[in-house]
């Protein structure tokens, strides 16, 4: 296992542990996503900084701001790892407004996109990237109506950053969800979330597809499991690596072995999907330069899972409620 990677998840466990000891009424999943921000950077994650950017956090939005629900944790990862904490929340705003304009209802996945146009761009091209990204997904539910939904936004703000026109997007978007739809027909929203990544990667639509599917056969080979539901996504990053696939996944499995023997990764905190989509991210930060495809993915994938145990909670009380009303 490279010596790096090997520190790496080292690293994330420890930032992992610091982080969910702080800020202990998150959901652990989501300490994990904020600790990846930090280990990303490769450093370890500073909870007295995170502590004052919530000060400043809470003394700019209020308790319903969408800044302060699920994303909260990601939005003070990302003020602590900057040299200027305030200014970078006022960008993030500005950003946020800009992609909340025309829109009834906000939500954790716009503040997601928004924080993926303040990675990916300079401050003076946040606003063209925000408008671009509402270009896009416009574009996106007139192809696909039933299967773009706020969950794309993330992904879309990626396509956004590209220097590529949105018809040019959209056009290779298509070309790789016809292509990998074949390879996992019964999972068309973890395709399109795919396709989206490998839209941003340069090449050939059916190398890029061909490339994902290698690496993923490859961990089924070694019986590493992947999902492929919206973990799926996060294979796209490696689509312009040249390592061969074979090494990739004796790497993602050796680190996922790694990961598993510490506190926060074990059955009780994550699925093996998650934790196997984890230990791809950070083989991805040792193999790639594309760390900010890497925390949007891991982000969007681990927002989507929260939603949904939320909406599957949500029924559970109601089915129960309704039950007890009608003995």
């Amino acid at each position: 296992m490279n010596n790096l990677l090997t520190e790496r998840c080292n690293l994330l466990a420890e930032n992992r542990n610091a982080v969910y000891k702080e800020f202990k009424w998150n959901n652990s999943l989501l300490a994990v996503a904020s600790a990846m921000v930090f280990t990303n950077a490769g450093i370890t994650a500073d909870v007295e900084k995170m502590r004052t950017c919530k000060q400043l956090l809470k003394q700019d939005k209020s308790i319903f701001s969408d800044f302060r629900g699920i994303a909260e944790l990601m939005v003070l990862s990302k003020m602590a790892t900057s040299p200027d904490p305030g200014a970078c929340l006022e960008n993030l705003t500005d950003i946020y407004k800009t992609l909340h304009k025309n829109r009834v209802l906000g939500g954790s996945y716009l503040v997601a996109s928004a924080l993926t146009v303040y990675d990916s761009c300079k401050p003076s091209e946040y606003s063209a990237a925000a408008e671009k990204t509402k270009d896009i997904m416009k574009a996106m539910k007139a192809r696909h109506p039933w299967l773009t939904s706020d969950s794309d936004l993330a992904f879309a703000s990626l396509m956004a950053v590209s220097p590529k026109s949105v018809d040019r997007l959209i056009d290779e978007c298509e070309a790789c969800f016809e292509i990998l739809k074949k390879s996992f027909p019964y999972h068309k929203n973890a395709v399109q979330s795919l396709s989206q990544v490998l839209t941003v990667c340069n090449g050939d639509a059916q190398r890029k597809c061909d490339r994902v599917t290698e690496i993923f056969n490859a961990l089924q080979n070694r019986k590493l499991k992947y999902g492929k539901e919206y973990e799926l996504a996060a294979l796209g990053v490696f689509a312009n690596t040249n390592i061969s696939a074979d090494l990739l996944a004796d790497e993602i499995g050796e680190a996922f072995n790694l990961l598993k023997e510490f506190k926060g990764f074990g059955s009780l905190s994550m699925t093996k999907y998650q934790m196997l989509m984890f230990a791809s991210m950070l083989a991805a930060g040792i193999y790639t330069d594309s760390s900010e495809i890497a925390d949007t993915a891991a982000f969007n994938s681990l927002l989507t899972a929260i939603t949904a145990q939320q909406a599957a909670m949500a029924a559970a009380v109601a089915s129960s409620s309704a039950a007890a009303n009608n003995s």
